[in-house]
């Protein structure tokens, strides 16, 4: 996918976490309408009140703000909360697509690799939500609008035309999930954030080598 791609999706991404959610003096709560709970791994309709939040209007502020270079440079300046919340949206993304590709590729690597990725952001998950309670934030349970639209670019698709879909998808997604991991890797301002970050990173980057492989054999 070319760059000047994943640099409109990072500024919708960014503009979509940052118009969902909260910050309140002494504590900071982030809800979004549009994003994920990460150990659910189940997506429900845009809107939904967000479980744990006496608040359904609930919405959160973030600090990232959309890059005109191209590049990815605009999903590195994320304030904590807002990265938790894009993050846990991302890995509720890459699990559902990973159902979708068990079910629906025609390659058995492809298969494969869907279920990795059902596996490893599922327990990427719960360690978000473990690293996201330290932080009083919440993350709720449907997916950021940009993160939808991938998902629903692949599916009902089947057999090859799934695999190449999928597998473009998941080249894109990963760079984009990188980016933002290196940046709270070195920049985070929780160093519980940054742990995490910085665990997850060679999973991620594993994924993006499989998929680069991958894509080659699909298309």
């Amino acid at each position: 996918m070319k760059k000047t791609t994943l640099v409109m999706m990072a500024g919708a991404l960014i503009f979509g976490a940052a118009c969902t959610g909260t910050t309140t003096e002494g504590t900071t709560t982030t809800t979004a309408e549009t994003t994920t709970d990460a150990t659910a791994g189940s997506a429900t309709s845009p809107g939904a009140a967000v479980a744990g939040s006496s608040n359904p209007n609930a919405t959160a502020t973030g600090t990232g703000t959309v890059g005109g270079a191209d590049d990815v440079t605009s999903v590195t300046n994320l304030n904590d909360p807002t990265f938790l919340v894009t993050a846990a949206s991302a890995n509720m993304l890459e699990i559902e697509a990973g159902r979708l590709a068990v079910q629906n590729a025609a390659n058995a690597e492809v298969k494969r690799y869907g279920q990795m990725m059902i596996d490893h952001h599922t327990a990427a998950s719960k360690e978000l939500m473990t690293v996201a309670r330290q932080l009083n934030t919440e993350i709720p349970n449907v997916l950021l609008a940009p993160h939808q639209a991938m998902l629903d670019k692949v599916k009902g698709k089947t057999g090859t035309a799934f695999d190449e879909d999928y597998m473009d998808m998941m080249e894109a997604s990963h760079k984009m999930t990188i980016a933002m991991f290196e940046a709270k890797s070195n920049n985070a301002e929780n160093q519980a954030v940054k742990a995490f970050a910085t665990k997850t990173l060679p999973t991620l980057r594993a994924h993006l080598e499989a998929a680069d492989r991958l894509e080659g054999t699909v298309d």
